[in-house]
């Protein structure tokens, strides 16, 4: 993939949207606390890629209203996947609480009710199969 003007643009706007409805963190807030060359245990993954994903659908599931205790059985199976190792996600009725690695950073997103039941179909979906994923 060539980097053109348009998908820089289109890269930078996806960055710079929020995680979540009514959340002021940004996916670019979360690449700016680690280092370009941080990577999962395993060596395969970015670990800003692995916390981005995370915090998104922890974001998407606290606002379409699910319960807070599914969701952190449900974010834990994705750190393993993950191999988000030392991840500790505590999940409240309007917040998202994460620290990934046992030190520094520690995030903490607000998030707001937005009940939109396909977006909520989906997340919940998409969120099983990183869960399950084999």
């Amino acid at each position: 993939h060539r980097a053109t003007p348009a998908r820089i643009a289109s890269n930078f706007l996806a960055r710079s949207r929020p995680l979540g409805p009514h959340t002021a963190i940004t996916e670019a807030d979360v690449r700016a606390a680690y280092s370009p060359h941080a990577t999962l245990p395993d060596g395969e993954e970015l670990l800003a890629d692995g916390v981005v994903l995370l915090l998104r659908l922890a974001c998407l599931l606290v606002a379409s209203g699910q319960a807070t205790v599914e969701i952190e059985l449900l974010l834990a199976s994705i750190c393993q996947r993950l191999s988000l190792r030392g991840a500790v996600v505590q999940v409240g009725h309007r917040e998202v609480r994460a620290q990934f690695g046992g030190g520094e950073p520690v995030f903490y997103a607000s998030c707001g009710m937005d009940f939109k039941l396909s977006r909520m179909s989906d997340v919940q979906m998409l969120a099983r199969r990183v869960a399950l994923a084999k």
